[in-house]
């Protein structure tokens, strides 16, 4: 009970009921089942972009292109929950503005937490963002410029989805070729290589005939070279590699040659071995017991190939090596 006042002072007001202070502070939130929803997906946040994949799931190099596709649906998500239904309701440019940030500060957070940053990613959540913008403006905006927006919005993700027939195309060529790891007399098996540090990769006719992989390295880097995946990972009626090369543009030129087995990715052993290459074509054999490399004391699993990495040994000018007819025996 109040106490009563003095003479000639005000009389004070009831203090408010505990009732009246909870709806107080709950008209400010959103309602529960908002709330709930807001929860589920930040949830689904939490576990799609911050929790490292499982190394198994690793083996699936095709998985990667469209699980970067995720970033589209959940941020286009997030943007327009924003504009439709949260603090940003009616303002989709500064819903999807703040997405992007969102997108930007979960790929800073990404890079500690044992997952990769990347532009692309960051891109895609534009893409995503955007989307959102068109549909909000979808009644206000004339049917030419939501089309030509919803294009723009949509090149991205398509563009990053269109190498994913060529990694299926080249890992079903080389399950059929097998133990020809390679021989470039397809186009389509590119698509199981790629660059490793700066080297720059071409398929070039020979002039004997037929096609070579050309590797181009150049200062400053150290081991500008090609890795190849995608081959079947069971080596185990195999026991040596064999492959022709030449350097185009020096008379000799060092380059080594390296395998990875899949428990390389978490312990870091791998086997290599030297090799010099001259201006005629020379064909190489190659057993991988003499090999150098680190942890030498655990045994290559041949049983679970990852990868071969041919790289250059710190080129001291631009040097250009050709290699062909990659196979096991």
């Amino acid at each position: 009970m109040s106490p009563p006042s003095l003479p000639g002072q005000p009389a004070r007001p009831p203090a408010a009921a505990p009732s009246a202070q909870v709806g107080g502070l709950t008209r400010w939130l959103p309602p529960p089942r908002l709330r709930l929803r807001a929860g589920a997906l930040l949830l689904l946040f939490l576990v799609l972009f911050f929790v490292p994949l499982p190394d198994e799931w690793k083996r699936c190099r095709w998985l990667y292109i469209p699980s970067d596709l995720v970033h589209v649906p959940l941020l286009g998500l997030l943007a327009w929950g924003l504009a439709a239904r949260g603090p940003l309701r009616g303002r989709p440019w500064a819903a999807a503005g703040l997405t992007v940030l969102v997108g930007l500060a979960i790929e800073l957070v990404q890079s500690v937490t044992g997952r990769e940053m990347s532009l692309i990613d960051l891109a895609l959540d534009a893409s995503g963002a955007g989307l959102a913008v068109c549909w909000a403006r979808r009644r206000a905006w004339r049917p030419a410029a939501l089309a030509a927006a919803t294009a723009l919005c949509l090149a991205l993700p398509l563009w990053h989805l269109w190498p994913e027939w060529r990694l299926i195309a080249a890992e079903r060529l080389a399950a059929r070729r097998f133990p020809l790891l390679a021989d470039f007399e397809a186009g389509v098996e590119l698509g199981n290589w790629r660059s490793n540090h700066d080297g720059r990769l071409r398929r070039v006719p020979r002039a004997d005939g037929g096609h070579a992989l050309r590797i181009t390295g150049a200062p400053p880097s150290y081991y500008p070279g090609a890795n190849l995946n995608g081959f079947p990972r069971d080596w185990t009626g195999h026991r040596r590699l064999a492959w022709d090369a030449r350097v185009v543009d020096a008379d000799s030129l060092r380059f080594i040659v390296r395998l990875d087995d899949f428990a390389a990715r978490r312990d870091d052993a791998w086997l290599a071995a030297r090799f010099t290459a001259g201006r005629a074509w020379r064909h190489y054999v190659w057993e991988p017991t003499d090999a150098f490399g680190r942890k030498r004391s655990r045994p290559l699993q041949r049983n679970d190939m990852n990868g071969l990495t041919i790289y250059l040994a710190r080129p001291p000018v631009p040097v250009t090596l050709e290699i062909d007819n990659l196979r096991l025996e």
